[in-house]
């Protein structure tokens, strides 16, 4: 009786560790899943003191509180048209933190997945420089979406210094807030521009660069340099530009907690539609997911068939993925959702398109 006793409270006692340890111990690993979505078209509530956080999303409190109700996308300097329909932007949920029985519990779900915990918080940063870092990205994207949508309707936008490297070529030339607006003559209205503008010289040449500065006209010789060692078509000027709408026009986004670079197709899409004539949904319901270039070309993105299934399950009858994205999406598509496969900013337009007119759009295949 005694030895049974004692096997009882060793059990017991076990028992009582194994759970203290399972609900006291944070596991390494974080869990990715479906997020919220967001009709850019719409409305959402801004709590009073908005903030941008992480990667995708950790929390839904874009749409918490009893803030002020704006528009998701707001535009100002110019006459709206009305819009109908959805154009979703979609999130990664990103959960940290959990216990033993959370982190079972949470990677029973078909939908989540877990990953290492340096995956999303590499070692050495913590998770604000990562949140930081991503809310930088969701600025950039805001931006260059903007960008990418004036410039496709015809309104003004413009490239400029953003800053000037120590001991560069351009220093004591070029400064901060330099509108770019030719490289050897050739006119450069994008950074891209500036780029092509540049493609074929070497460091060592020399070129002309001619900007306005407080509305004034001035041109200056730049030896180029050379230092980054992904770029070996062109020599560089020794600056970080950028570029941005320079007219009446002005674009606000309104999202707190949402991070990174993915909505910016979405973005696009949404800002044409609100300064264009008609629907560019046709009054149906499209989400999707891509970063967008100045130029108006679409990159890949993370957490692909997360973002179908949060979508799928807001209602969406159709998502826009880029087209380094469809071999991935292909391995997971939730039931009545249509893949559109886009690989630039035109390409989403003629897609949408051929969806007004109940016509079916290129789709994500296998091979793609």
């Amino acid at each position: 009786m005694k030895s049974k006793t004692k096997s009882a409270v060793i059990i017991a006692v076990l028992l009582v560790v194994f759970l203290a340890l399972g609900t006291l111990v944070k596991m390494p690993v974080a869990a990715m899943g479906p997020g919220p979505t967001f009709n850019t078209l719409g409305d959402i509530r801004v709590p009073s003191n908005p903030r941008k956080g992480d990667g995708s999303t950790n929390s839904t409190s874009a749409t918490a509180g009893k803030g002020q109700l704006v528009p998701v996308i707001d535009i100002t300097g110019v006459p709206l048209d009305p819009v109908d329909g959805h154009l979703n932007m979609t999130t990664v949920n990103v959960l940290s933190g959990m216990n033993f029985f959370e982190m079972v519990r949470i990677g029973l779900h078909k939908e989540w997945n877990l990953v290492p915990l340096s995956a999303i918080y590499p070692p050495g940063v913590s998770q604000e420089q990562v949140q930081q870092e991503q809310a930088a990205e969701m600025t950039q994207s805001e931006n260059a979406a903007a960008t990418a949508a004036l410039h496709y309707l015809h309104l003004p936008v413009a490239t400029y210094v953003g800053g000037v490297v120590k001991k560069g070529p351009a220093v004591g030339k070029l400064q901060a807030g330099d509108q770019i607006v030719a490289v050897n003559g050739k006119v450069t209205t994008l950074a891209t521009d500036v780029h092509v503008a540049l493609r074929g010289t070497k460091a060592g040449q020399t070129v002309q660069v001619s900007v306005l500065r407080h509305g004034q006209p001035l041109a200056f010789p730049i030896r180029l340099m050379s230092g980054a060692p992904d770029i070996v078509n062109r020599g560089l000027l020794g600056v970080g530009i950028y570029s941005a709408p320079s007219g009446k026009v002005q674009v606000h986004i309104n999202l707190a907690d949402v991070g990174g670079p993915s909505a910016g197709l979405i973005f696009t899409l949404a800002i044409i539609d609100k300064l264009s004539p008609g629907s560019l949904t046709g009054g149906k319901f499209i989400a999707g997911t891509g970063t967008m270039d100045y130029d108006g070309t679409v990159g890949p993105i993370g957490g692909i068939t997360h973002k179908l299934a949060g979508a799928r399950a807001a209602g969406a009858r159709y998502f826009l993925v880029p087209a380094q994205n469809c071999r991935e999406a292909l391995t997971d598509v939730p039931k009545g959702l249509t893949l559109i496969r886009v690989t630039n900013l035109q390409s989403a337009l003629d897609a949408l398109a051929l969806v007004r007119a109940g016509k079916p759009a290129p789709g994500c295949q296998t091979g793609h």
